[in-house]
């Protein structure tokens, strides 16, 4: 089971904050442990899709994108 686990480090903070307190803007970014790769994403689109192609899951995206 372990050689089939996938490790990634995850920090999300905020950016910009309106005059009342509203978070404007999330920012985070990935570390893949097993091969060191970082990204940086604004949304959580960006972050599954890191997630998935490091380890190798496959979501359909892929036949979409090559249609």
């Amino acid at each position: 089971m372990q050689g089939d686990t996938q490790s990634f480090i995850i920090r999300i903070w905020h950016e910009a904050v309106s005059d009342d307190g509203r978070v404007l803007a999330w920012r985070g970014s990935i570390d893949h442990v097993g091969s060191s790769r970082r990204i940086y994403f604004q949304d959580m689109e960006q972050a599954i899709h890191f997630i998935a192609q490091e380890a190798g899951i496959h979501t359909g995206e892929e036949e979409a994108e090559a249609k």
